[in-house]
C-alpha cells in the first residue's frame, strides 16, 4: 500500500506523524496530544510513555522511525525540514518492506540516503 501525497495518516504510529511532533513548537505539538488524547484516549495512554524517549531519540539522530507500529508490513524513517515552508512543516518519509531485512538493517540503508536528501533540498531553498 502507497498513500497518496497528502494522505492522513496516524500520528502516534508512523515515522511521519512521530518526525511531525518533534520538530514541532511546543505549542502547536501539544494542541495536536491534546486532540489525540481526546480522539483516542487508549492509543495516547500507550504512546504517551514513549514520548520522551522518542524526542531524545529525535534530537540523537535527526528522525524518526516506525518499526511496524502502525503496518507490521512496513518499517519507515522520516526526517522533517530544518525549518518550515509557508508556516507547515514538511516531512520526507520513507517506508519499506518490512519482510525483507530487519529492521536495523533498513534503518541504516534508508536514514542516510534520506537525511542526504532533504539537506540538499534545505540547500536548494536557502535554508542551510
Amino acid at each position: 500500500m502507497t498513500p497518496d501525497i497528502g494522505a492522513a495518516l496516524p500520528m502516534l504510529t508512523t515515522a511521519i506523524g512521530k518526525a511531525w511532533l518533534c520538530k514541532a513548537p511546543a505549542e502547536e505539538r501539544e494542541s495536536m496530544l491534546n486532540r489525540l488524547r481526546l480522539q483516542d484516549p487508549d492509543a495516547f495512554l500507550r504512546f504517551q510513555p514513549l514520548l520522551l524517549r522518542l524526542r531524545q531519540d529525535f534530537e540523537a539522530k535527526g528522525y524518526c522511525v516506525n518499526r511496524g507500529e502502525w503496518r507490521s508490513d512496513v518499517h519507515a524513517v522520516a526526517v522533517p525540514l530544518f525549518r518550515p515552508v509557508d508556516s507547515q512543516w514538511l516531512i520526507f518519509n520513507c517506508g519499506v518492506s518490512a519482510q525483507a531485512r530487519p529492521f536495523a538493517a533498513r534503518e541504516r540503508e534508508v536514514a542516510p540516503g534520506l537525511m542526504d536528501l532533504v539537506r540538499n533540498v534545505e540547500r536548494l531553498l536557502g535554508m542551510r
